[in-house]
């Protein structure tokens, strides 16, 4: 699995943190997120982690329409998926399907709040889902964005 930790960091929660170009930055917040990683020994694991695009908010309303409708198209692809991820030793991989577009990415994790919950983080380059050239009155997005995903862990149990 891929995350890294912060503080006071809740469950089912995902910070997207943009650069902007010349200058600047903002962190889009989803906060409807469904899902939660599995652990045995020191074996983590995760799959179906759906994140409602829906639940964008940056704090600046004009954004938010732009990022939902314009460049994410919410009414087509609502959502986006964490379709498997696996990781040890804070190091992981995952498939992430985004705008019916799946790729890997890697990343680490840290597990938080005393093993109940783990924290991803890694970088996805938006023009390899499809999102290409946003700008509003000359402020661009830059490619990479890095991502922090916090869900709860759960015990694996035998299948």
């Amino acid at each position: 699995m891929l995350l890294a930790s912060f503080a006071s960091a809740q469950d089912n929660t995902v910070k997207a943190y943009v650069v902007l170009n010349p200058a600047g930055d903002f962190v889009g917040h989803l906060k409807v997120v469904s899902g939660f990683a599995t652990v045995q020994g020191d074996q983590y694991q995760a799959k179906n982690v759906v994140v409602d695009l829906n639940s964008l908010v940056t704090g600046f309303e004009t954004r938010d329409d732009h990022a939902k409708n314009k460049y994410l198209e919410v009414k087509k692809f609502p959502q986006a998926v964490l379709l498997e991820a696996s990781g040890s030793k804070n190091q992981g991989k995952a498939r992430i399907k985004l705008r019916d577009q799946i790729q890997e990415v890697g990343g680490t994790y840290k597990v938080i709040n005393a093993g109940k919950s783990i924290s991803a983080d890694f970088k996805i380059k938006l023009s390899e889902f499809g999102i290409k050239d946003i700008s509003y009155k000359g402020i661009g997005v830059e490619d990479d964005v890095r991502i922090e995903v916090v869900i709860p862990v759960k015990a694996a149990t035998a299948e």
